[in-house]
Formats: structure tokens, sequence, C-alpha cells
């Protein structure tokens, strides 16, 4: 199937003329200056390259494709122009981050090896991120799912981080949520040296010994340095560090390079989210909570507060129900604590039932095995029927 080209040009007679030349080569989309083109943006989702013209009536090149960078980020940009002065072009690269700058008239030939490489460009581009986001997140969540049958307190936290975190960076609109996901996700790794009595201690918000507090406040460097060895997770290495870092320890924004001031805005909203489930699963209101964080004007980055209001944690959740082991099914969430009849906690409330979790109780109640308290009370959404055959 061709790779999707949008071109953008205020001459129609020149938008005419890329098609009759470049029609059979590419998918083409054309627009009629930059408004139209920036509607068609948001129309397909896998425009691969961009051209435009720089002098355009209402919006320029320049000003068109810096918008166009914030609908489609992966999308490569060029721009073709009669003034090859020397600002325009750093205006152009600087501005929309734009990979060619070509000069008008720019014969078929040209144009052509140019859009190729955009392509080129696109695919690598396309490839790494499906890499990142697909492939490493899914072999990350197996990593965190076997860890969570070590320590299934910490584990069991660290989902219902992740999905509190998803919804701040969907609020946000954070370019590479990912990036944050994934942190929540592993935010707890290092809980694997903590003893789970301390971590069950800190849950319940009963008092630790400082032996105990230090053990705690050193896991985030443990699992910083764990992260840290797996190649393109030096964000979320550096995210996990400073989770527990307070809002005013922080470098101000304007003496850090972008790619701190990220790191640091997730670590701010790990911090704040971890301390919202910690409370939460204490039976505080949301408004309480912020009431609370509110007065803590040195941990919690104030800005982030407001996001709260709008956090949920059983949205999707119809009811709860008492099942057996053997009607339990994914993606059902767990009421309670479940425990072996020999009183071993084997899978911890708010925890997700994955595969791993099904096998584990099934094993433990097959004939021979020590066996599962049963009923379980267990959440599920709409999607699940659950006591469906």
């Amino acid at each position: 199937m061709p790779e999707q080209v949008l071109l953008v040009d205020d001459d129609a007679n020149i938008l005419r003329g890329y098609q009759r030349r470049l029609r059979k080569e590419y998918d083409l989309l054309l627009a009629n200056g930059g408004a139209e083109g920036l509607e068609l943006l948001r129309e397909h989702k896998n425009v691969s390259v961009i051209v435009t013209d720089m002098q355009m009536p209402s919006m320029n090149g320049i000003e068109f494709l810096t918008q166009a960078r914030t609908i489609a980020p992966d999308t490569v940009r060029m721009m073709l122009t009669g003034n090859a002065d020397l600002q325009t072009a750093a205006n152009a690269v600087n501005e929309g981050e734009v990979f060619r700058f070509l000069n008008k008239p720019c014969d078929s030939d040209r144009l052509k090896k140019a859009i190729d490489a955009g392509i080129r460009q696109y695919q690598l581009v396309h490839a790494e991120k499906v890499l990142l986001e697909k492939t490493l997140s899914g072999s990350l969540h197996i990593l965190v799912e076997i860890l969570g049958m070590v320590n299934p307190e910490a584990f069991s936290r660290a989902g219902r981080i992740k999905g509190y975190v998803s919804q701040i960076a969907a609020a946000l609109k954070l370019k590479d949520a990912w990036q944050l996901e994934t942190a929540a996700l592993l935010s707890q790794i290092g809980c694997v040296t903590v003893p789970p009595e301390v971590l069950r201690k800190i849950e319940s918000g009963r008092s630790i010994s400082p032996s105990e507090q230090q053990m705690f406040q050193d896991h985030p460097g443990t699992g910083s340095q764990l992260i840290s060895q797996i190649p393109r997770l030096e964000r979320v290495s550096g995210m996990i560090a400073d989770q527990l870092t307070h809002f005013t320890d922080f470098k101000p924004p304007e003496s850090c390079t972008p790619k701190q001031r990220g790191m640091h805005l997730g670590a701010q909203i790990l911090n704040l989210i971890l301390a919202f489930d910690q409370r939460k699963r204490r039976g505080l209101s949301t408004r309480a909570i912020i009431s609370e964080f509110e007065k803590d004007t040195d941990r919690f980055n104030p800005k982030l507060l407001p996001l709260l209001e709008s956090l949920k944690a059983d949205e999707d959740f119809t009811e709860v129900v008492e099942i057996a082991v053997k009607d339990l099914k994914k993606g059902m969430i767990t009421a309670q604590d479940v425990y072996s009849k020999t009183g071993l906690m084997l899978v911890p409330e708010g925890y997700e039932v994955t595969t791993a979790v099904l096998a584990r109780l099934h094993n433990y109640n097959a004939p021979g095995g020590i066996g599962v308290t049963e009923p379980i009370r267990v959440k599920f959404t709409e999607s699940i029927t659950a006591l469906s055959p």
C-alpha cells in the first residue's frame, strides 16, 4: 500500500502539477493552504510526509508545520520555497523541525528523492516507536507480573498507580506518555528489597522505625539502578529515581534542559499519585486528600493538584461479586486479599487477574494443592461476563 503524503500550497495549479507527477507513487492528500492542511492531518492519522510551501496567506509554512508537529509529531516535515534566505531556513528547522528544505523550482526527480528519504525516516521512527511502546512495554509488563508473584503488595500498587498516571498523562496531553506510564508500572520494582511487612505498615499508615523508613526511602534508587541497565529507558529511570523527591527540591524549570524538565514532571506526577493512592486506600475522599495536599506546599507541584479531581479508580466497574476460583476471568480485579487455606497471601486486593494469576490460583486449588479460600470477591467490567461458562 503506498505511503500517504500531504502536499500543501495556496496555488491550485501547483497542487495539480504535484498530483500529475506523483499520483502513481504515493497516496496523495492535497491541501489549499495551511488551515486545510491541518484539517486533513486531523482526519488522516497515517500521513508519512508533509511537503508545504513557505509563502502562503493567513498561515505561512513555518506556522503550519509548527502546528502540524503538535497534531502529528511523527510525520516527517519538508518545506518548498522560492525564498531561500538563511534565516527562513533556520526558522523552518528550529520551529517546524523540518527534515528537508527544498528550493523552488524543484524538479520531479529531486522532489521524489526527498519524499522517499522522508518516508524512510518516518518508517524508522515508527518502527522504533512500536518497539518501545509495544514490544518493550509488553516485555516489561511480563516482568512486573512475574515480580508481582514474589511481592504482590508492591506490584498491585504499581498497577493502580499506572491507571491513575495514564489519566493524568491524557489530561496533560503529554508527548511520549508511554515513558511516564512505564515509570509508573516499574515504580515499585525497588521494593523487592523491602520486606512485605514493612510495606504493609506503610500502606496502612502504621508507624515504622527509622531503619524501616530508610529502607523504604532507598527503594527508588534501587529501582532506578535496575532500570538504567535497559537501553532507551534513561528518562524512565530518572522518573523512578525521583519519585519521592519533594517538589521544592527540584531545580527551577528554566534552568533545566527539555529532557530534565520531562523527567522532573514525570517524577512529580509519580510522587503525587503515590501519595494519593495511599490515602485512597485508607478511605479518604478525593476532596479531603486535595485539601491535605494544598497545605503541603513543599511536597507537591501545585499545578497538578486540580487534576486529582477527575481521577477515576473504578469508573468501569459495575459491581462486586463473590465467585469461585474456577469462574475467575482475565481482567477482573480482586476486591479482597486472596489467601490460601493455610493463610498465605496469594493475590492482594486491587490486583488485576492475569494469565499468571489464574494459573497460580488454579494450581493452588488443584487436587493435592493446599487450596484457596473461597469464594473470592472481585469487581468486573461491563465487557466481562463474570459468571458465563
